[in-house]
């Protein structure tokens, strides 16, 4: 009897032992199963787009493994780089006028990926604004305004852009120096006029000195 008992529990230590090595086991293999997650979000913006031309940036994608973070770049559907790590591109070869559509693809070691898609137009190819100034006032033309001509026209310093022409004087006896200032955008910043009555001012040229403007024609 005694030996029975025994046995009985030799059989209940061994079975118990049994299932505490397949707990054991079970929750090895659930430490074991650590998922790899993708790259986090991030941002695109789409710079100086031309007719023929964009550039794109992208914030860096961080990942939450800290693996190694890699980046491509599609455009309508077509694959047009891959594996930079830069965070800037300039896509080239466009059409003007033209809507495109893409996505750049952040791609971790794992090859885990994560994308942002963007969209832009590119303008067309001469034309950046339209802008129309006058040669000042005028008593004798139909519609109030001087008859005159551009003639020089230089990029300054302060990147912006002056004109340099001439024009009737409101009375009409004779001619007389302009200059306009005009911003990146074609905004006029000032505009002066200069008495010249010696016949018409033909070819006026302007240059910049290191602090002013200078200007000469003929007569």
């Amino acid at each position: 009897m005694k030996r029975f008992y025994l046995t009985s529990l030799l059989l209940l230590i061994i079975i118990s032992c049994s299932k505490d090595d397949s707990k054991n086991d079970i929750i090895e293999d659930e430490e074991e199963e650590v998922v790899n997650l993708a790259p986090n979000d991030f941002s695109v913006d789409i710079n100086d787009v031309s007719d023929d031309s964009a550039i794109i940036s992208w914030e860096q994608a961080t990942d939450p493994e800290n693996d190694s973070v890699t980046y491509s770049i599609y455009l309508n559907q077509t694959l047009i780089v891959e594996g930079i790590s830069e965070l800037t591109f300039q896509l080239t070869d466009l059409s003007e006028l033209t809507e495109y559509t893409g996505k750049v693809i952040a791609i971790d070691s794992n090859n885990n990926q994560t994308w942002v898609t963007f969209t832009f137009q590119t303008n067309k190819y001469y034309l950046k604004y339209l802008k129309k100034y006058d040669f000042g006032l005028y008593d004798y033309g139909p519609n109030g305004y001087a008859y005159g001509g551009p003639y020089s026209m230089i990029k300054t310093s302060d990147e912006n852009y002056l004109i340099a022409g001439f024009s009737n004087f409101p009375d009409g006896a004779g001619y007389r120096f302009f200059v306009l200032k005009i911003d990146y955008e074609g905004n006029e910043i000032w505009k002066k006029f200069y008495d010249y009555s010696l016949g018409e001012s033909l070819n006026p040229k302007i240059t910049e000195s290191s602090n002013s403007y200078i200007m000469v024609a003929n007569f």
